[in-house]
């Protein structure tokens, strides 16, 4: 179950991150979402994109809580190494662009 807490922090982080690079909240959510819900969905519903579509944030992290494996996922511990490079690029780059416009 810590899995969970470790997903669901990992995705706050990155949501935040997103609104700090794009300062606003509604662009934020414009973004997140369909990328969230929308794009890996449809990536994953084509065999030939399955493998992208366990790369994206949302499916890798999922790992975390998953308790047994179908043949080629990531593992739990895979998946969430997955998730934290996405959060730390975000997160990088989102103090990059805060340090670039308002310092």
């Amino acid at each position: 179950m810590s899995g969970a807490g470790v997903y669901a922090a990992l995705l706050a982080v990155s949501a935040g991150s997103v609104t700090f690079m794009v300062r606003r909240s509604i662009a934020a959510l414009g973004i997140l979402l369909p990328l969230l819900f929308l794009v890996s969905s449809l990536l994953a519903a084509s065999s030939r994109l399955r493998p992208l579509a366990r790369l994206l944030p949302d499916r890798a992290g999922l790992r975390l809580m998953q308790v047994h494996q179908e043949s080629g996922d990531l593992t739990p511990l895979a998946g969430g190494a997955v998730l934290l490079l996405w959060t730390a690029s975000a997160a990088i780059v989102a103090h990059l662009a805060f340090v670039r416009r308002d310092v």
